[in-house]
């Protein structure tokens, strides 16, 4: 071979090298089928006729493409033009997976059952007098081959075309009501009498709505019909009683098709004891949670001990929350955290595709896509080339700046992510910045294609964590027996080796945020189980501040940031204390990189802005590591505040040991009062005003002996009201396991005077468990506040 040769074959070895790796083509000249049903969006769901148009056609196209592309990619669905056009021209395109097989338009519904008629065995048929029917019916649709439809006698309804059709399967049908319209389950019995849900072993459990739950359970779970690995949380036909409540993606029918496809099991329940669930008043509270935890029993053994994915989410905007008409007096996040609680208690985790967007189409398609066996990222940092970049000293130490990382999240969910990578990977700042994307690994299962995209277009400042709370939401403060049920033994070596597997098919080694919510904390088990597969790095909610576990460095999340780049670089800048180094892994949610970008200007170019250094992961965690390993070998100076007898903080910046820090729910300023320099919040609803104390001082406490701390504020008594302080402690009363407390409150009587009020917080443990690190804080009655000193002291000898 020639030189010209030998060089023209170099050049092009290199420009493959520098092209993203595409998937394997299909060498099929079996044809791809495309339903268009965007005209669903031009429906007025004001319109009830309308609004179930919309429900009954999406229940009947998702049920059918489950059942068509369960064993390959046959049906492709386009109902949201973004993301649904973007990744059309991916696979057909660059990625060269469908490129080879010939594409047919199909025109009608009519058109769409008759191509997949031979696929379908029958027809499973539902009604309104029993709204749980729909989900019960989506679990028999995958079990057993038929399509969901809704009873309609309208000619024109969907249920009367396709029941007036001469398609063959229309004849075999399963009917979940009576003969007369009437429900299958009526949950009636008269009191102190016990009777047997219809075809099951189970006394009804006063609930119609469970016991279709309980019925569906036996006949499809328990008698291993039901997927041994997925179940499904969605909103069933009570969304018909508000469809404007949010777009109609958000209706997630579109999500059955996967779930359908694997066989899943659907459910809709709610999570409190002490409440009945908006569409079932009459129940008695705590029936939902029951039939819950009874189907989680039962998955727990199906699955045999395993993790198991369920997808979806609490549909706040309509149930089991205090939004609108709920029906329940816990938010949102509240009943998240409940029902996560619940269901990490027997291995189950969320595929969390919550509003407003949830919705995703195509998954049974996706799911077929060719993965990589492996994704290798960027090699790590060392120490040689963090001293290249005067990150570490020569002398080893870490040099003395304000570390911020975010937390680029939140990509728990499928339909998240395939609905925003499209956005963020045309963003112009990306590439410009560091960037740690939080996405979840197993959302491979529904959107393998999106992994594919984002690892192979990825530039060298795109890295990646898992997001919450590692290869799939689930509190691990859950998995430690005794659990809920007693007879569910621990799970902690099933997450390990669920966790295990993906990340090293992904190359991860940092899980960027532990969800713990209303779970008990990880504790030493948890921090030693995640040691196993994500040795670089945690970020917790409820661990301390920072330090070492072992060789693993971990950090508590310091807050999430929101509203404009300019405020949320305010907040971040207020963040810097007065010594470094310091570390601050911050939480982003939905966010660009261009937000984030403009966010880092924002927040240099306040003051102290300085000190800032915005790093991707695993330089900070690699940083962490590294001044934590230097604390323990004593390399670092001794803090001025061990064994002070007070810290205190003067504004404007008379900070002794004890300082003001900024979170999302907890502005301030520094401003005049009376005279006085302040920290000042103005008045308003659901505000909080945290500080953080010198480590050196006192750090994560021993619970005995107990240690009884004083704070004393002195403040301008401008307004009435009560004034509350909550304060990291070993109270597990407390909310986050005592990391807010409340000491005993004072009253302000509004006298216009400047006063000192006193607070005892007893048992402190001082583990910066709050929001920004922080060790307490100020509940503001809703008054503003002009705090002139505040002063911390240690508890005197007894």
């Amino acid at each position: 071979m020639d030189s010209a040769k030998i060089a023209l074959c170099l050049l092009l070895a290199i420009a493959c090298l520098q092209l993203p790796q595409i998937a394997e083509a299909e060498q099929s000249s079996d044809p791809v089928y495309v339903y268009d049903a965007t005209h669903l969006h031009r429906l007025d769901l004001r319109d009830p006729l309308q609004a179930r148009t919309a429900w009954d056609t999406l229940h009947l196209v998702s049920s059918l493409q489950g059942i068509v592309n369960r064993e390959r990619a046959n049906l492709f669905v386009r109902f949201e033009p973004h993301p649904d056009d973007f990744w059309w021209d991916y696979l057909r395109g660059e990625s060269g997976w469908l490129t080879n097989r010939p594409v047919v338009k199909l025109e009608s519904l009519p058109q769409l059952l008759q191509t997949f008629s031979q696929h379908i065995s029958g027809v499973v048929v539902y009604n309104d007098s029993l709204r749980a029917s729909s989900n019960l019916a989506s679990t028999i649709a995958g079990i057993e081959d038929r399509v969901c439809l809704r009873f309609d006698p309208r000619r024109e309804s969907v249920y009367g075309v396709v029941l007036n059709s001469d398609l063959p399967f229309v004849e075999d049908r399963v009917d979940l009501y009576q003969p007369g319209g009437g429900a299958l389950f009526t949950g009636k019995h008269a009191p102190g009498t016990s009777v047997t849900v219809r075809g099951t072993k189970f006394s009804s459990s006063g609930s119609a709505k469970c016991d279709a739950y309980l019925w569906a359970k036996q006949r499809y779970l328990d008698s291993g019909r039901a997927s041994a690995e997925y179940m499904a949380y969605y909103i069933d036909s009570y969304w018909l009683t508000g469809p404007t409540q949010a777009s109609l993606p958000n209706c997630t029918l579109t999500n059955h098709d996967f779930f359908i496809a694997e066989k899943a099991f659907f459910f809709d329940l709610h999570m409190w004891p002490e409440e009945s669930p908006v569409d079932d008043p009459q129940q008695r509270p705590g029936t939902d949670l029951r039939t819950l935890q009874a189907l989680m029993k039962s998955m727990h053994r199906r699955a045999g001990g395993q993790i198991f994915h369920i997808g979806g989410f609490v549909p706040w905007a309509w149930k089991y929350t205090n939004h609108g008409r709920a029906g329940s007096k816990h938010g949102g996040v509240d009943s998240e955290w409940q029902y996560g609680r619940v269901i990490s208690a027997y291995n189950g985790m969320m595929d969390a595709d919550a509003l407003g967007f949830s919705g995703m189409t195509n998954a049974s398609f996706y799911q077929h896509f060719p993965l990589k066996a492996e994704y290798k990222q960027h090699s790590r940092p060392t120490l040689d080339s963090l001293k290249g970049r005067k990150l570490i000293q020569a002398d080893g130490r870490v040099a003395p700046h304000s570390y911020v990382c975010f937390y680029m999240g939140d990509y728990d969910s499928a339909a998240w992510f395939a609905h925003h990578v499209p956005r963020w990977w045309s963003d112009r700042a990306r590439g410009k910045i560091p960037c740690g994307w939080a996405f979840n690994a197993n959302l491979d299962r529904r959107a393998p294609h999106v992994m594919h995209y984002v690892r192979t277009h990825a530039t060298e400042n795109d890295w990646f964590v898992s997001g919450d709370n590692g290869a799939g939401y689930l509190n691990p403060g859950m998995l430690t027996a005794p659990r809920l049920d007693p007879e569910i033994p621990d799970g902690w070596q099933a997450w390990v080796d669920h966790n295990r597997a993906y990340y090293k098919k992904y190359d991860l080694s940092i899980t960027g945020f532990i969800i713990d919510g209303h779970a008990p904390g990880m504790e030493k088990r948890g921090l030693d189980a995640y040691a196993q597969f994500s040795p670089d790095g945690i970020v917790g909610q409820k661990i301390p501040r920072q330090g070492l576990n072992g060789p693993m460095p971990y950090s508590r999340m310091k807050t999430d940031l929101g509203g404009s780049p300019q405020s949320a670089g305010k907040q971040i800048a207020e963040m810097v204390g007065r010594r470094g180094p310091e570390f601050s892994y911050v939480r982003t949610i939905l966010k660009s990189p261009t937000w984030h970008q403009q966010t880092m200007r924002a927040a240099a170019d306040r003051p102290k802005g300085d000190r800032l250094r915005f790093v991707d992961p695993y330089t900070f965690f690699a940083l962490l590591k590294q001044h934590e390993t230097n604390k323990v070998r004593g390399l670092l100076p001794k803090s001025p505040y061990a064994g002070a007898a007070e810290i205190s903080f003067t504004p404007p910046d008379t900070e002794k040991g004890l300082w003001p820090v900024a979170a999302a729910d907890g502005p301030f300023q520094i401003a005049e009062h009376h005279g006085k320099s302040v920290v000042r919040q103005e008045a308003g609803r659901n505000r909080y005003l945290y500080f953080a104390t010198d480590p050196g001082f006192a750090h994560d406490l021993p619970q005995e002996p107990a240690a009884d701390f004083e704070v004393a504020l002195t403040l301008f008594d401008g307004a009435a009201g009560r004034l509350v302080l909550e304060y990291d402690s070993h109270n597990k009363a407390g909310a986050l396991d005592g990391a807010y407390t409340a000491a005993q409150p004072v009253e302000l009587t509004g006298s216009g005077k400047w006063v000192t009020v006193n607070f005892t917080l007893p048992n402190a443990r001082f583990a910066a468990r709050q929001n920004s690190g922080a060790n307490f804080r100020l509940i503001n009655p809703g008054i503003p506040l002009d705090i002139a000193s505040v002063v911390m002291s240690r508890p005197k000898s007894r």
